[in-house]
């Protein structure tokens, strides 16, 4: 097993290159998210055409908020926020209408994912590195992929039914260690209503052949 290891272990710009036109890539969501990976993702537009990536609506990283994305790499998801609503204005994203129960059922049967993204747990005595802190669409995408990276963060804990993945299936690895993500606290606002977090005057539609922005009209909802 340590020959394999060495093998696979590698740096952020291998990884990085693994991409290819028209790869359809799952990223890890959440805790799991492989944060040095996806603030660098956007240095590979310029190589690639017809990339697709879902993503959760964590954080905001160049590849879903800049210029110049759209046709090389776009986004989708049914989680928005407000970095999709910025890549949006670009064309770079999506907002993929769906129950987030059904969203690996949707992604698998209609656009399935071969390359497989994620921060992860160190290796332990079995040979496993674990996709622990994020249980959304990971496992049913997973299936699908013959590209597996993973960034290792000695910060992530192992969790007791987390996805294990083994070193056998895994094509490279690099280290990033970075802390956890914290949630900011917050006092509540006396606002009431109804704030959407998809623009007023235009949403996205995903289909099996493409997720492009579309416009579409916004319901109103009283306080």
């Amino acid at each position: 097993m340590r020959n394999l290891y060495t093998e696979k272990k590698t740096d952020l710009q291998t990884c990085l290159d693994l991409i290819r036109s028209d790869d359809v890539i799952c990223f890890a969501g959440g805790c799991n998210q492989p944060a040095a990976f996806m603030a660098q993702f956007h240095t590979a537009a310029p190589r690639v055409e017809h990339v697709r990536c879902i993503a959760s609506r964590d954080r905001s990283f160049p590849f879903i908020t800049a210029a110049g994305m759209n046709g090389h790499i776009n986004t989708g998801t049914s989680l928005y926020g407000e970095s999709f609503n910025a890549g949006m204005q670009h064309g770079n994203t999506a907002h993929i209408v769906c129950d987030i129960r059904d969203y690996s059922r949707f992604i698998n049967e209609n656009d399935p994912c071969n390359v497989f993204i994620a921060a992860a747990s160190a290796i332990n005595e079995n040979g496993c590195f674990q996709v622990g802190m994020s249980q959304m669409w990971e496992k049913e995408c997973l299936e699908t992929c013959s590209t597996i990276i993973l960034e290792i963060n000695e910060n992530l804990p192992r969790l007791n039914g987390g996805l294990e993945i083994p070193l056998e299936r895994v094509t490279a690895f690099y280290e990033a260690k970075a802390p956890l993500l914290t949630m900011e606290e917050k006092e509540p606002t006396a606002k009431r209503g109804w704030s959407p977090t998809i623009s007023p005057t235009s949403c996205a539609t995903a289909t099996a052949s493409s997720w492009a922005p579309a416009p579409c009209p916004m319901p109103s909802r009283s306080a």
